[in-house]
């Protein structure tokens, strides 16, 4: 999940992921 996790990140979905 880290890397989903990372890659949210650089999207910008960080929030939407850890939800």
């Amino acid at each position: 999940l880290a890397k989903a996790i990372k890659r949210a990140r650089h999207i910008g979905l960080l929030p939407y992921v850890v939800k």
